[in-house]
């Protein structure tokens, strides 16, 4: 199956295409002034990559600061929590994680 997330920063809009190996794809633009629309734009560079179109895409999730502004995602989560599953999916044994500012 292919999956998506959208990562809609203050910054910029980040794309993953997730198949059943990992990642497949990605993309990253400025968010500029048009954050649904941007996204858009991110996911539709990301399907490109993958060569993949949104009809293929099972499921896409919105993570971010913007993730409420964005009309498309099936679900939302926060970046804390998909901070947690990324390093859960990367190291399972890992029970805590120590966010800090560089």
């Amino acid at each position: 199956m292919i999956y998506a997330g959208i990562d809609a920063g203050s910054n910029t809009i980040k794309a993953v295409i997730l198949g059943d190996d990992g990642i497949v794809s990605y993309h990253v633009i400025k968010t500029g002034m048009g954050g649904d629309e941007q996204a858009y734009l991110c996911l539709d560079e990301a399907c490109a990559k993958a060569r993949v179109g949104r009809e293929d895409i099972a499921c896409i999730y919105g993570t971010g600061y913007g993730r409420e502004y964005l009309s498309f995602p099936q679900g939302r989560r926060s970046e804390i929590i998909c901070h947690g599953a990324g390093v859960h999916w990367i190291m399972p044994d890992v029970r805590t994680i120590i966010l800090g500012t560089a």
